[in-house]
């Protein structure tokens, strides 16, 4: 099976930083989907899984989803 790749925006909806680690694609506590960074899922990010969110880490310059 082929890794999912994001194609999506680098940048984090909450802190307008560019996320070069890990990207978070989730639900957030306000009921919106959101881009995040690490820290700011942590803090607005409802969890991982079906109808949660997606976890990617960047492998070889592409972030690569690992989890959800």
């Amino acid at each position: 099976m082929a890794a999912t790749t994001w194609l999506g925006s680098h940048t984090c909806d909450f802190c307008h930083k560019e996320i070069t680690d890990n990207l978070y694609d989730a639900k957030t506590t306000y009921g919106s989907w959101a881009t995040m960074c690490k820290s700011c899922f942590f803090d607005n990010g409802l969890g991982l899984g079906l109808g949660l969110g997606q976890k990617y880490e960047m492998h070889d310059g592409k972030f690569i989803k690992v989890e959800g």
